[in-house]
C-alpha cells in the first residue's frame, strides 16, 4: 500500500505552515513516505595507515564503487585471519615455497632461493569473487635485484577451482607481463602473454610502486603508478579472487611488501 503525504495540517496558519513544512521535509528525508532503506556505505579501510605511498596513484573510472579497502598493515597481530578479508597466512615453516603474513610494514611475501617451486600466490580468501572491477596495490621490493631475476605483482580473477588465474607482474629491470594460467599452466592466446618494458616502474630496491588493473568483461587494462600501460582482450577467466604473486629464479631470496589494497566494482 502506498503512503500518502498530506499537507492539510499546514494550511491553518503561517506558523503552522512553517512547522508543517519542517515536519514534512523531515518525514520525506527520513522515510521517503515509506520504509527507510539506507544505501550501503563503502567498505571502510582496515589496518594502520602509515604505509609509504608511490609517486603516482591510480584513479578508478567515474561511477566505480569501493568494494575492498585494506592497508594490509597490522601493528599488533601478524595473523591476517583477524582481517575481514582473510588474506592467506603462511608463517615461516608452513610452506616451503615461501611465506605471506601481515606486518607493521605491510603484507610481507618472501620466496627463498631454496623454494621447490619458483613462485608463490597469496590471496584474499574472504570477499565474494570479483567479476568486473578495478584493483590497485602498492608494492615495495625490499630484497631482490635485477640480477636475481625476480618478478612480483598482482593476481586476479583466480577462482578456487579450477586453478585458473591472471597475473600482472614486473621484474627487477622494469619489464612487465600479463599471463593467464589454466590448471596451473601458462596459456598462449592471441593477446596473452603481453610483455613489454616500461620506464614508469622504479627499479631501485626499497622504492614503492603501485600496480593496478581494470577487468571489464573481456577487456583487461594495466597501470603502473597511475599511468596506463596497455589493454588486451582475453576470456580465459571471468571471475575470481584477488591476491599478490611473487616469483624467483632461485638466485636469491626475494621479499616484497604489499600495502594499500583497493578494489572497486565497475
Amino acid at each position: 500500500m502506498k503512503t500518502v503525504c498530506s499537507d492539510q495540517a499546514m494550511r491553518h496558519s503561517p506558523v503552522a505552515s512553517w512547522a508543517g513544512v519542517v515536519i514534512l521535509v523531515l518525514a520525506v528525508c527520513l522515510t521517503g513516505c515509506g520504509p527507510y532503506n539506507p544505501a550501503p556505505a563503502p567498505v571502510g579501510c582496515v589496518g594502520a595507515t602509515d604505509a609509504t605511498q608511490p609517486i603516482g596513484q591510480y584513479m578508478p573510472p567515474t561511477g566505480a564503487r569501493l568494494a575492498l579497502c585494506d592497508t594490509l598493515i597490522s601493528k599488533n597481530d601478524p595473523d591476517p585471519h583477524s582481517d575481514p578479508y582473510n588474506w592467506d597466512y603462511n608463517a615461516p615453516g608452513d610452506n616451503p615455497d615461501g611465506t605471506c603474513q601481515q606486518s607493521a610494514q605491510g603484507y610481507d611475501v618472501v620466496v627463498p632461493a631454496s623454494a621447490p617451486d619458483t613462485g608463490l600466490n597469496c590471496f584474499a580468501e574472504g570477499p565474494t569473487p570479483f567479476t568486473n572491477f578495478a584493483f590497485s596495490i602498492n608494492m615495495q621490493v625490499v630484497k631482490g635485484s635485477s640480477s636475481e631475476k625476480y618478478d612480483a605483482g598482482i593476481a586476479f580473477r583466480c577462482p578456487q577451482t579450477p586453478d585458473t588465474c591472471y597475473e600482472f607482474t614486473v621484474d627487477g629491470s622494469g619489464n612487465y607481463s600479463l599471463y593467464a594460467y589454466v590448471n596451473g599452466n601458462p596459456v598462449n592466446t592471441s593477446a596473452i602473454p603481453a610483455t613489454d618494458h616500461t620506464p614508469l616502474f622504479i627499479t631501485k630496491v626499497g622504492s614503492v610502486n603501485q600496480l593496478a588493473v581494470e577487468a571489464q568483461n573481456h577487456t583487461i587494462s594495466l597501470y603502473i603508478n597511475g599511468h596506463f600501460l596497455t589493454s588486451v582482450t582475453d576470456s580465459t577467466s571471468a571471475s575470481g579472487r584477488i591476491g599478490v604473486t611473487e616469483d624467483s629464479a632461485k638466485t636469491g631470496t626475494v621479499e616484497v611488501l604489499f600495502s594499500d589494497a583497493k578494489v572497486w566494482s565497475l
